[in-house]
């Protein structure tokens, strides 16, 4: 019924308008007794319709912009778990960066944000191929963002563990509750939306590539070669030597 009266609503506000009014009088004469209310249509009840017609187009936008909203909430706990299946390493790094205070990978992090911004309104005013480059930009920023956010994440859920209880043997477990901490916060008006939300996506990113900075340099340290065993008993000997010389 209610669809129905939705759908139906915009030929029935048009039917009631008085120049339509007016223009079926003509073409098809009412009888005599009907014509005087015909001719007290006026503009009030359309007007009214119309006024009920863009409230329900407000609700419509407003619900569509909701259910968007969630939809983004409901996929952000996922993203950050896959970030921690995908890259243990730099999640662990991200979230060991995070214990050591915010501010640090927030200002690491806050160039790149900047940087990301400015590009993507820049590509965007370049029409189509612009805005896609915007878009790749954006995702590709996002990706690297959230793996550090996933390590705040993780790094929340252990501060909020229950200390009478042992420690979360599913370490999933402590990502996920770290993010849905999170997420409430997000849904807080104003605070959430313009404040928590992009600092924690800054935070994220500049613990991500902090992290990706600390496993280069493991990776690099690996590589080099490593001394055998004959050269460190060579550099003891040496050592003593030098002793025994000093000694005497």
């Amino acid at each position: 019924m209610c669809l129905s009266s939705l759908f139906l609503r915009p030929f029935i506000s048009q039917s009631l308008h008085p120049s339509v009014l007016k223009k079926s009088h003509q073409n098809f004469p009412f009888p005599r007794s009907v014509q005087p209310t015909v001719n007290r249509a006026d503009e009030s009840t359309y007007n009214l319709l119309i006024n009920e017609e863009e409230f329900v187009m407000l609700m419509a936008d407003t619900m569509a912009i909701f259910f968007v909203f969630l939809g983004f909430l409901l996929a952000f706990p996922g993203l950050w778990l896959l970030c921690r299946g995908l890259w243990p390493q730099t999640v662990a790094n991200a979230a060991a960066t995070c214990r050591n205070g915010l501010l640090k990978p927030f200002f690491a992090g806050l160039p790149l944000t900047v940087a990301m911004l400015l590009a993507a309104v820049a590509l965007g005013n370049l029409g189509p191929p612009g805005k896609i480059a915007a878009a790749a930009i954006a995702c590709f920023y996002l990706m690297i963002a959230n793996c550090g956010v996933a390590g705040l994440a993780t790094m929340i859920g252990e501060r909020l563990a229950s200390p009478t209880k042992a420690v979360d043997q599913e370490a999933w477990r402590t990502t996920l509750r770290g993010g849905v901490a999170m997420e409430l916060a997000y849904l807080l008006p104003i605070l959430g939306w313009f404040l928590i939300l992009p600092v924690s996506v800054t935070i994220g990113c500049g613990a991500s590539l902090i992290a990706l900075f600390r496993n280069l340099v493991a990776r690099s340290a690996a590589r080099l070669p490593q001394p055998t065993n004959q050269e460190n008993a060579a550099n003891a000997n040496t050592t003593d030597f030098d002793t025994a010389g000093a000694k005497q």
